[in-house]
């Protein structure tokens, strides 16, 4: 195994530079390991010693984001409030902020569509099933209620991005956490009656 050392770490760091802008470049499937290392100034056996394959690289990115995005999870299992759903919408516009044209790519590009659910996929899994896991009637309806919260939301934030933000931000934070409070308050008081109506038969 390759020590990590200094050289070895900007060595990394560069491929994965390397790696995002080409992203922004290019559809995925025209990425290969000897562009990447040429234009990283390197030879190909020093790209293995790195990461097995191109797909390897992109998992790494995309681990970076989930990893950027993991604070998200918490706030999702609060209990719904107007002014957490506030929360999740602007830290997530804030993570986002960190490499505005490299998210848009991968969040807004049909090319790059299976990241997206990707990255969507491994949210909805590691959401907190406890918002609705004493009330909802079933796991059925519990996922239901999961994939509507990361799928919406992920949707509409990259449908403003893709559309160059017509609405201003704070006015978009503001809409997007009332469509996601009262959603899930409607849908949760819902879930609560259906639940008595069944105690009582």
């Amino acid at each position: 195994m390759v020590k990590p050392d200094k050289r070895y770490q900007r060595t990394h760091k560069q491929l994965l530079k390397v790696f995002m802008d080409m992203v922004l470049e290019m559809d995925f499937k025209e990425i290969t390991v000897s562009e990447v290392s040429r234009r990283a100034d390197i030879n190909r056996k020093t790209f293995y010693r790195h990461f097995d394959s191109i797909y390897s690289v992109l998992d790494e990115l995309q681990e970076d984001i989930m990893g950027d995005l993991s604070g998200l999870h918490e706030l999702f299992a609060l209990p719904p409030s107007l002014e957490h759903y506030r929360n999740i919408v602007k830290r997530f516009l804030q993570i986002l902020d960190r490499n505005k044209a490299l998210h848009k790519r991968l969040f807004c590009s049909g090319e790059y569509r299976f990241v997206f659910e990707k990255i969507r996929s491994t949210m909805t899994k590691r959401l907190d099933l406890s918002v609705v896991s004493s009330k909802a009637s079933d796991k059925n309806t519990q996922h239901l209620y999961i994939d509507f919260l990361s799928y919406g939301f992920l949707f509409v934030v990259g449908d403003w991005l893709s559309s160059e933000k017509p609405m201003p931000e704070r006015e978009f934070i503001e809409n997007t956490a009332r469509i996601m409070y009262f959603s899930a308050k409607g849908f949760l008081e819902e879930t609560e009656q259906d639940a008595a109506l069944h105690t009582r038969r």
